[in-house]
């Protein structure tokens, strides 16, 4: 028989009996690859080489022969419980990230896991909403470049994409409630908070809000928020 030499507590599969599980699987290792259970042999052996599990005439991780006076120790009797394996958590909404510019490593955040480099989105529209509540509250949703043809929106930290179709509805938008005229005012003498849309605009990017150009930026805040949210 081939001696293996692993480190202490490691568990090799291939010297262990075939056993079937209360699931159904049949394997050969201490725990069932289906469904996490321990296997519930009425013995264990706990050898000197610091192994403790299931085994037939010979340690699984040493090697070493049972009940060899320089082997694993006495069996003892032992009450089994079957481990369960938490079940993997589901993926986060917000996963989906940025590429990055540098490396062109994909679902970045801040910085690239990758090479270290900022990450920089470059947004298209983002839909701001402030309240002087107690506690102050602020929502917020962007949409932002992410390939040849689709775009990320993310509503409030959850991310999905969207296609790129939806720009030119979106900067119809903006020019229909005027936003894109610096020379439209309307202020509104507003307390205790504030609504802002902001939009590429050529090379640079404008906000404007409430207290700014009144109404006309809440009517394209809804039509905004409606179409992203629409959008496939």
């Amino acid at each position: 028989m081939q001696t293996q030499n692993n480190d202490a507590g490691s568990t090799a599969a291939s010297n262990l009996p075939p056993y079937k599980c209360e699931c159904g699987e049949t394997f050969t290792s201490k725990y069932c690859p289906n469904c996490g259970a321990f296997r519930k042999e009425e013995k264990i052996f706990t050898c000197e080489c610091g192994y403790t599990g299931p085994a037939l005439n010979f340690c699984p991780d040493c090697g070493k022969k049972i009940n060899d006076n320089k082997g694993p120790s006495v069996p003892i009797q032992v009450q089994v419980v079957s481990r369960s394996v938490p079940a993997a958590p589901a993926e986060p909404d917000n996963k989906l990230g940025w590429k990055c510019q540098k490396c062109g490593a994909e679902n970045q955040e801040d910085k690239c896991a990758v090479c270290g480099a900022d990450i920089i989105p470059v947004f298209l529209f983002t839909v701001t909403t402030y309240s002087s509540a107690n506690p102050p509250v602020t929502t917020g949703a962007s949409v932002s470049e992410y390939s040849d043809t689709q775009l990320i929106f993310d509503n409030n930290g959850n991310r999905r994409l969207i296609s790129k179709d939806v720009i030119e509805p979106a900067m119809e938008i903006i020019r229909k409630n005027r936003l894109n005229d610096p020379d439209f005012k309307d202020p509104m003498p507003i307390m205790g908070g504030s609504v802002c849309v902001g939009f590429k605009n050529g090379d640079s990017f404008r906000v404007t809000s409430l207290q700014e150009q009144g109404f006309a930026v809440t009517a394209a805040q809804n039509d905004l928020m409606n179409l992203f949210n629409n959008a496939e």
